[in-house]
């Protein structure tokens, strides 16, 4: 199973009579390659050090 996630911060002015609005993409970023969440793992290590 894959889950791709892009997250875009949506911005809105008014400029004059127009409305303008600026799309940024923020996540994933340039540098980032690829993210890997392993949920199971996690858990196991917070028993182990908890």
């Amino acid at each position: 199973m894959n889950l791709d996630i892009d997250l875009t911060q949506v911005g809105r002015w008014k400029a004059e009579a127009h409305v303008v609005a600026g799309f940024t993409k923020v996540y994933p970023t340039l540098d980032l390659a690829e993210f890997t969440l392993a949920p199971a793992r996690a858990r196991s290590l917070r028993g182990r050090f908890s």
